[in-house]
């Protein structure tokens, strides 16, 4: 297999991974929200918080539909279709936990933000796992995912609260590295 052929093989592959491994996912996401409102429903109205998570619930339903799609018929359109669907859903998700995240650091102390940050490098290091074959996709999500919180930190905190904003930067850069490595060494 040469050139375009092995790409569009390549390409293939690495969408029937996606699909695959996200669609196991998707429920693991829903709880890990679920545990962040009942971590902060003494902090923040529970109604927000509630509205956030079916936010996410809407957007975890998509993800389920586009996947479900995906595996009836694989070949109804072709690969560059299916990734621009896949990095557009993790765009949307990694901003609603990015924007969710930023909203409820904003109004909780510094333990809560803690515990907030905690939470977002774990969907980032699960995100890691599920989509972590589509570089653009990976990408999107990290940036949407980490920014808003790490840079909110980074320009808001206090001295010895800056720590959590270049944690929540190196962690990113930390596993978007190593996801370009391990996609160059299978790649070679």
């Amino acid at each position: 297999m040469e050139g375009q052929a092995l790409q569009d093989k390549v390409a293939e592959e690495q969408i029937r991974l996606i699909c695959t491994r996200t669609l196991q996912g998707l429920p693991v996401t829903l709880a890990t929200a679920g545990l962040l409102v009942v971590i902060l429903y003494s902090h923040i109205s529970l109604w927000s918080l509630c509205a956030w998570w079916s936010l996410l619930g809407v957007m975890v339903a998509i993800r389920y539909g586009l996947f479900r799609l995906y595996h009836l018929n694989p070949k109804r359109v072709g690969s560059h279709v299916w990734q621009r669907r896949i990095i557009l859903t993790a765009v949307f998700s990694g901003l609603i936990w990015g924007l969710g995240g930023l909203w409820m650091v904003m109004q909780v102390g510094f333990i809560q933000q803690i515990m907030v940050l905690l939470v977002l490098v774990g969907m980032g290091a699960s995100g890691s796992t599920s989509i972590t074959y589509l570089f653009g996709a990976f990408s999107a999500y990290l940036l949407a995912m980490f920014m808003p919180v790490s840079v909110w930190l980074l320009m808001n905190a206090s001295h010895d609260e800056l720590n959590p904003g270049f944690v929540g930067i190196f962690f990113m850069l930390t596993l978007w590295l190593v996801r370009h490595w391990s996609y160059h060494a299978v790649m070679e």
